[in-house]
């Protein structure tokens, strides 16, 4: 019994010398103590306003939200279902600099025809830093009429053009709604340009009539069309305004003479001189002219009509009674300016 009562108490020693030969400063296990505690989402209120609607579209139904947390930190949440949108803040991400609430919106946008009432619901759920559900609230609501564009016209000036080219026609067009609303539009086809409003967007504040206005950018000869097609908050597309285009080049005066009959005078004065010129032109055409004394005067701007391409005389008398070089000459202004040489007459008074 003593031997073994020895064996026992040595081999305890043994152990404990082992367990205290292998333990090294420093090895001492250390436990991390647990994070404090985050802050989390510990409400959520929705209402909506109003919950019951029945009147003209397009609508926004708006729709609150409350958020409280009980610290600082970053809330991430969403609207349901999906046709509710979020607007403040759009991406769905609010940042708390401390406990307390703040508030969100959405909004549900109505624009339909059917004319039937529809129940609606929405409810908000945060995703992070914990996952909470709202109250869900329900609401009623019906697009009785639906405020848009009710009608589109549009017409060309000129309808037909003969002249030079490239040549510029006006398109017009009139947007007619039922309600206050933005009109957002298109000019067809691609050449037709917008000009006013160069954005192809309007405004109506009020139910009404509006003007906008195009252009066609002709450079040949043919027929060109014009529509308005409207885009939001619906489509309509206009009547076809049409234009016919001749291009041609521009006529005028190519050839312009003048002289005196008499071109001298020996008698007695005053003189009775005919001043005469002859202006010819290419083509059909207005001429527009006056003439010019050497006395420093001018007859006022006379008119000529020329139906093709033609030789035309003009005259100006001048009673002169003094004796001297006379002389008179034609200036055509318009359509293009040319001068003839001067027309003289020596006057030598008895």
């Amino acid at each position: 019994m003593r031997i073994v009562k020895f064996l026992s108490l040595s081999i305890g020693f043994f152990i404990i010398f082992l367990m205290v030969g292998c333990w090294e400063e420093g090895d001492e296990t250390s436990v991390e103590p647990p994070p404090s505690g985050s802050s989390v989402v510990t409400g959520l209120w929705v209402s909506v306003a109003p919950d019951y609607y029945d009147g003209p579209c397009p609508k926004d139904i708006q729709i609150f939200g409350i958020i409280e947390t009980n610290g600082p930190g970053e809330v991430i949440f969403t609207w349901e279902p999906e046709y509710i949108s979020a607007v403040d803040p759009p991406d769905g991400r609010m940042v708390f600099n401390q406990a307390g609430s703040q508030q969100v919106s959405a909004a549900l946008h109505m624009n339909y025809t059917d004319g039937n009432f529809r129940e609606w619901s929405a409810s908000l759920r945060t995703h992070s830093p914990n996952e909470m559900v709202s109250n869900t609230v329900a609401f009623r609501a019906r697009c009785s009429t639906v405020i848009g564009v009710t009608e589109v016209q549009v017409w060309a000036d000129p309808k037909s053009y003969i002249g030079s080219c490239p040549k510029d026609i006006a398109v017009f067009g009139r947007i007619t709604t039922n309600g206050p609303t933005e009109v957002n539009f298109d000019w067809e086809p691609g050449y037709v340009k917008a000009v006013n409003p160069a954005d192809q967007r309007i405004i109506f504040s009020a139910p009404g009539t509006m003007e906008v206005e195009g252009v066609i950018e002709v450079g040949t000869s043919g027929d060109y069309s014009a529509t308005l097609r409207t885009l939001t908050p619906n489509e309509i597309t206009s009547n076809k305004a049409t234009t016919s285009v001749s291009c041609r080049k521009d006529y005028g005066v190519t050839h312009v003479t003048a002289y005196a009959v008499p071109s001298s005078w020996y008698e007695y004065c005053p003189a009775s001189i005919d001043f005469t010129a002859k202006i010819t032109t290419d083509g059909a055409c207005t001429v527009e002219y006056l003439w010019r004394r050497s006395d420093g005067r001018t007859s006022s701007t006379r008119t000529l009509t020329f139906s093709g391409s033609e030789t035309k005389e003009v005259h100006n008398t001048w009673n002169i009674d003094s004796s001297g070089l006379w002389w008179q000459r034609i200036e055509i202004i318009t359509p293009n300016k040319i001068t003839s040489a001067n027309a003289e007459c020596k006057i030598s008074c008895y």
